[in-house]
């Protein structure tokens, strides 16, 4: 059990302290609870943040305004550790409208120094520094007050090893020569979280849209926009309103009456009685829409031509991987991975993508693109 300093921050006051105390730092570990299972938006609970000496307990609940946090998390001299942090980003880009950076992320750490991918955070802690924490507050109800002398455990707990893990971490990537590599795929990922998506481009998100014809995207299109604005106004999850599912069979099947609505599985009554109108209504305006603007098909998934390219990227992929014990999935993401292959596919050469140029391109990249080269040159002659 942790028997560290621990100060709650539950005023303006204690927040700006906090935040100067922090800024002392050179590393700080930070997790966050939250609730959202029936809300579109995380709802912060809980921010924990260790600073190596002492554990804060910041209250987002009695402190309404977490914008001065944003000075610590931009911070460039401070290293932000957290662990297997997507959702954590999404609550702070929200909430302080800033993203920790530099950001290092000790599940990604965890893989690239060969401990495995997604490597949960109890088991971290255990491999890598011999400690035993429990899971049974992982699910508890964050939003009461006071919070119990386990749930503060278990908060504390979650920075306080987490700090520790850093160092541990960092000594296995010094060595290997990948500390860096980590810090990069952090700052890429906060510029994932820092593209905001318009409500009018949401439905290239939703599966299987590449199969929709122009018309019937047009369709998919507006009731994807009206379903996202309404989500932001209801702030409810989109399960709740109308599924990706839903939209797209609506998009394909193309309702004209309520009574046709109800024959769609999974869409509950109360949403045809309340919102039954404004889905009929984006089917007819798409419908009804000219021709001229009515969106292009979307990009078909990789066609059959890619196949041996595929096959034979994936066993090279994979010796490598195990060449440099790295989990082929973080190895090489499946979005670079498709990229690399559709570019050999529509154009002259395979090519690495520049969305992509990090150290993965100078570990390996150079080398694999040479190689789909050859065999393409190989195959055309």
């Amino acid at each position: 059990m942790t028997n560290c300093p621990v100060h709650w921050v539950d005023t303006p006051a204690a927040l700006a302290a906090m935040v100067a105390d922090c800024l002392a730092a050179d590393v700080i570990a930070l997790d966050t609870e939250f609730e959202r299972s029936h809300t579109f938006f995380a709802q912060p609970c809980l921010i924990q943040l260790c600073d190596g000496q002492k554990v804060y307990l910041l209250d987002p609940i009695a402190i309404s305004d977490l914008t001065p946090l944003g000075a610590l998390l931009v911070e460039p001299r401070i290293i932000k550790v957290l662990h297997a942090c997507s959702e954590d980003l999404q609550l702070l880009q929200r909430t302080v409208q800033q993203l920790p950076q530099p950001l290092f992320d000790t599940q990604l750490a965890a893989a690239l120094v060969g401990l495995g991918h997604s490597v949960g955070y109890q088991r971290l802690v255990a491999e890598m520094l011999g400690m035993s924490l429990g899971k049974a507050e992982t699910r508890s109800d964050w939003q009461e007050r006071p919070l119990t002398p386990a749930q503060q455990q278990y908060a504390i707990d979650d920075v306080w090893y987490l700090h520790q893990l850093y160092y541990a971490l960092c000594k296995q990537l010094d060595v290997l020569g990948r500390t860096q590599w980590v810090l990069d795929d952090g700052t890429a990922l906060c510029a994932e979280y820092q593209v905001v998506t318009a409500v009018t481009e949401y439905y290239r998100q939703v599966k299987q849209a590449w199969r929709l014809y122009p018309r019937e995207l047009a369709i998919l299109q507006l009731l994807a926009a009206w379903r996202e604005q309404q989500l932001l106004v209801r702030d409810i999850p989109r399960n709740h309103l109308l599924s990706d599912q839903l939209l797209w069979l609506i998009a394909r099947r193309k309702p004209r009456y309520k009574a046709q609505l109800a024959t769609f599985k999974g869409i509950k009554a109360s949403v045809i009685k309340r919102d039954g109108d404004a889905i009929l209504s984006c089917v007819k305006q798409g419908l009804t829409k000219p021709e001229k603007n009515l969106p292009d098909r979307l990009p078909k998934p990789l066609p059959p031509s890619s196949k041996r390219y595929v096959k034979k990227g994936k066993l090279w992929l994979a010796t490598k991987a195990e060449v440099l014990q790295i989990p082929v999935e973080v190895l090489m993401p499946k979005k670079a991975f498709q990229a690399l292959i559709c570019s050999g596919l529509y154009d002259d050469d395979f090519r690495w993508s520049m969305d992509f140029e990090n150290w993965r391109y100078h570990c390996f990249g150079q080398e694999l693109v040479a190689y789909l080269n050859e065999i393409k040159q190989g195959l055309e002659s």
